[in-house]
């Protein structure tokens, strides 16, 4: 389809043009890191975190932001612009990159599919990720009263 992937080190494109539209657009919400933070924090850790962007025709539609750790990556930033979620561009990205690390890494982390805190379930999100073969794994939360 004439999809292109690059790993990018332009998070302003990525944040301003997909990830901070798409998240307001759908979620009224705003990802945990600023585009400031994540610049710095990719000024200090330039191997563990990297940003892989999908562009058709010169035009970004989609991106993933990954941090790399010792034996796993997980995927913190995914999203996808209208055409791009037409196109499948953030699931064809998601498979490349799955792809590219299985035989490197112990585990792909996607990300949670929970919402209010763990007690309910994003039913979209849990579907894409099931649709790219992923399983889920329980995650706990605690709070401590002191």
């Amino acid at each position: 389809m004439g999809l292109e992937i690059r790993e990018d080190a332009n998070f302003q494109l990525f944040w301003n043009h997909v990830l901070i539209p798409r998240l307001k657009e759908k979620h009224n919400a705003n990802p945990v890191h600023t585009v400031e933070e994540i610049i710095y924090l990719h000024s200090k850790f330039p191997e563990n975190i990297k940003q892989f962007n999908v562009y058709f025709e010169n035009e970004i539609l989609a991106g993933i932001t990954l941090f790399v750790f010792k034996n796993g990556v997980k995927s913190q930033y995914g999203a996808t612009t209208s055409l791009g979620e037409k196109m499948r561009a953030l699931d064809f990205l998601f498979i490349t990159l799955l792809n590219e690390y299985k035989d490197k890494f112990d585990f792909f982390d996607m990300g949670t599919v929970s919402e209010n805190q763990g007690n309910s379930i994003n039913q979209g999100l849990l579907k894409q990720k099931q649709e790219l073969g992923c399983s889920i794994s329980e995650q706990n939360y605690y709070s401590f009263v002191l």
